[in-house]
């Protein structure tokens, strides 16, 4: 009994051995894992920052920066902007730069190659190294200290002008506005007070808005509106104009042919079935019997009384020269207005003056001439040649103008057609015109107030400018008068 007990103590004690020594070899294999561990990290740890130096120089070697186009990025800067704009322009350079991650030498290189004029001599007579003293001195010169007094006079400065997009007028202005942290209902009624528009402005001001992008939206779709008016108000503008020329063309048709043989009557021999341009009699032929016998009444042009004609005149001197009062000759051979006539004729349509009343002026729709714009004569009138040129059917019409054609000169008038005159795009109703002389005037017609009168024409003139437009359609009422 003895020995086994001492046989089981002996086991005991051999399997606490071997406990005992299982777990001094786990300790040791798990001190050997750690220690691996931490030389393992070690050894990735010094690897990394291996790599990362390797990485550093090959950048440094192979670093290239793409300078952008200025004239894209960044605008030109002269030193006469306001404030606003230098602070805008000195906003964007650091903005470019940022985003493209340029050194310093890479800033001022851009300020240099984008300063001129004044502030390319302010640049050059100062030594800037650094970025920072650059800023400082930019900010001194062309920025200065916050003025809000500036900054609103600035504000109130900026109106659109008379052919500025409506957009770009609204950012800026509502940007000045912003800068001033001015609340929305003063913004709007800054960017409503420096509108061109007044239909624009009087349009917003009668509608309530949250906020800008609402004024905006407001803005853009007045322009839309706006924009397709004009253009329906254009198409229907010019089929009327082509009706216009189609009409005046048939009715002109339609009077020549109510103008019958019987109708016709020449005033160079007082004969029927034709007119004085179409007279083979000559005007020596035409005697006082002739006009009394056809019931006309006749009217001297040279003494104003009735029952005889000028050459019949009993108080007309023969051979009395109503220029120089000789009696030795006719005004047409005056030795005195020959070179006065001679100035006046060598003028042709090419050495002809040239001005804001030179228009081209369009006849029945279908022919061009060109037309002086006299608002001092009260008829149209037109060169025979001219006349001749274009095929028109011209009417006998006695008139006499007095001072046309050269000093002191009185005109007898024998032709005239009825057209239908266009300046500018407006046309005119059916205006009488006077065929006159080619001697008489130097342009092809002259264009009185027998058509610039009528109703519905409206004309103004300024400095080079001479423009006509419909009356009914308020033409200038976007007319900046200076």
């Amino acid at each position: 009994k003895q020995e086994e007990d001492t046989t089981d103590e002996e086991e005991e004690e051999e399997e606490e051995g071997q406990a005992r020594s299982e777990h001094d070899n786990e300790e040791r294999n798990c001190e050997t894992e750690t220690i691996n561990n931490i030389l393992l990290r070690n050894v990735l740890e010094q690897n990394k920052i291996l790599l990362n130096k390797l990485c550093e120089r090959d950048n440094a070697c192979n670093n290239y920066k793409i300078m952008p186009d200025f004239n894209k990025t960044i605008k030109v800067f002269n030193g006469k902007e306001p404030r606003y704009q230098a602070r805008a322009w000195l906003d964007t350079l650091n903005g470019v730069a940022n985003l493209h991650k340029w050194p310093e030498a890479f800033k001022i290189e851009a300020v240099r190659a984008n300063f001129v004029g004044a502030a390319r001599n302010w640049l050059d007579g100062r030594e800037i190294n650094q970025w920072s003293d650059f800023e400082r001195m930019f900010k001194r010169t062309y920025i200065g200290p916050d003025d809000m007094g500036e900054q609103w006079k600035e504000m109130l400065r900026r109106t659109q002008g008379r052919s500025e997009d409506t957009e770009d007028y609204y950012q800026e202005k509502a940007r000045m506005c912003r800068a001033l942290q001015l609340p929305f209902q003063i913004l709007k009624t800054q960017i409503l007070e420096g509108l061109w528009s007044r239909e624009l402005s009087d349009h917003l001001l009668s509608i309530t808005h949250k906020d800008e992008d609402d004024l905006r939206d407001s803005i853009a779709n007045y322009e839309r509106v706006n924009r397709a008016r004009r253009e329906r108000i254009n198409n229907d503008r010019t089929q009327q104009l082509t009706g216009n020329r189609s009409t005046a063309k048939l009715n002109l048709k339609k009077d020549a042919a109510k103008e019958s043989e019987e109708t016709m009557t020449c005033f160079r021999c007082y004969g029927k079935g034709h007119l004085a341009s179409e007279c083979s009699r000559g005007p020596s032929r035409r005697t006082t019997a002739q006009p009394k016998a056809l019931g006309i009444k006749i009217k001297c042009y040279a003494c104003g009384l009735e029952g005889h004609i000028s050459k019949e005149c009993p108080t007309k001197l023969d051979k009395a020269c109503r220029r120089c009062g000789s009696q030795n000759h006719f005004m047409k051979d005056c030795p005195k207005g020959k070179d006065k006539d001679g100035e006046i004729h060598i003028i042709n349509q090419e050495n002809a003056p040239k001005g804001k009343y030179i228009k081209p002026v369009e006849i029945n729709g279908a022919y061009t001439v060109h037309g002086l714009f006299d608002s001092g004569a009260s008829d149209c009138t037109m060169k025979n040649s001219i006349a001749r040129k274009l095929r028109l059917e011209t009417k006998s019409y006695r008139a006499t103008l007095s001072g046309f054609g050269g000093e002191n000169q009185i005109l007898e008038v024998e032709e005239a057609v009825p057209l239908v005159l266009g300046i500018d795009g407006v046309l005119g109703t059916e205006v009488r015109v006077l065929i006159v002389p080619d001697t008489a005037q130097v342009y092809d017609m002259i264009v009185g107030r027998s058509w610039i009168d009528q109703p519905h024409i409206a004309y103004y003139s300024r400095v080079g400018t001479l423009k006509v437009g419909y009356s009914d359609q308020n033409p200038f009422k976007n007319m900046q008068i200076e």
